[in-house]
């Protein structure tokens, strides 16, 4: 397959009022393939948002890049199609600067592919999903840069076969507050890192952990207040490390275990903070 180079531009021209564009990309039997697109819409209250679909089909080592300046954007990267699967070793980068914009991401059955979301603004919603039979080693990475109101969800999981060694990272910083993140990983080897930091408050992580061997990296700090996080590991031999330290005030985490876990929490420098442990 010869390598192709795709790039798509919308921007608006100040003081214009358009937008409302779709820009759709389908890599189909591809390899080495590279996908640019960017789009600007208006920061007006009425405008429309764009709009960037990307569909895989049978394709690796690909790279696709989204940039989305403005409000009411949409992206949507698809490679679950029924009877196309897997996909895999392909990488994704997505960034939206704006508010109340939308991304979603979905592989099924796919291994060594890496998803990298920022998230700059407020009301926006982010989702991703790694699903199907032996869906391993895939990296999810996703940032709130000085945001509030921001609904993160990620996900990976197996009806059958294992789904392992998938990471979760996900950072709020600098100032974000009111946002939502949750967390499920089914099977074994898995493991989820949550950073709080640089005075963001009033967070909620929920991390659902299911299987064995599974880790969980929750740490607040900077100065983050009233931050809530639950941490649930159903299975045997996980680990749950949670630090709260810097003058992070107020926080509760919540942390549920099964058999022959562990959980450590660590709080330096803390104040009127709380910790729940349940080992069943």
């Amino acid at each position: 397959m010869k390598k192709l180079a795709i790039a798509i531009t919308a921007i608006l021209a100040s003081g214009t009022v358009y937008a409302g564009n779709t820009a759709t990309t389908t890599l189909e039997d591809s390899t080495n393939d590279y996908v640019e697109i960017d789009q600007s819409s208006p920061g007006i209250a009425w405008a429309d948002g764009n709009d960037a679909v990307v569909n895989f089909k049978y394709s690796s080592n690909n790279e696709v890049y989204i940039d989305q300046e403005g409000n009411r954007n949409s992206v949507e990267v698809d490679g679950a199609i029924p009877g196309v699967f897997p996909t895999d070793d392909n990488y994704v980068a997505i960034n939206q600067d704006g508010d109340d914009n939308h991304s979603y991401v979905q592989f099924k059955g796919a291994d060594d592919n890496n998803v990298y979301v920022d998230v700059t603004g407020n009301g926006n919603a982010t989702y991703s999903y790694f699903t199907g039979y032996n869906a391993d080693n895939n990296t999810v990475d996703i940032d709130v840069v000085d945001s509030d109101n921001n609904f993160v969800q990620t996900t990976v999981k197996s009806a059958s076969g294992n789904s392992e060694n998938n990471l979760i990272d996900v950072d709020i910083t600098d100032a974000s507050n009111d946002n939502f993140v949750s967390v499920a990983q089914r099977r074994d080897n898995n493991i989820a890192e949550v950073t709080i930091s640089g005075g963001s408050n009033d967070n909620l992580v929920d991390v659902d952990q299911r299987s064995h061997e599974n880790y969980a990296d929750i740490d607040i700090s900077g100065a983050s207040e009233r931050n809530f996080v639950y941490v649930d590991q159903n299975g045997r031999d996980s680990f749950a490390d949670v630090s709260i330290q810097a003058g992070s005030a107020d926080n509760m985490v919540d942390i549920t275990q099964t058999t022959n876990d562990y959980a450590s929490v660590t709080m330096t420098n803390s104040q009127l903070s709380s910790v729940y442990i349940t080992q069943n």
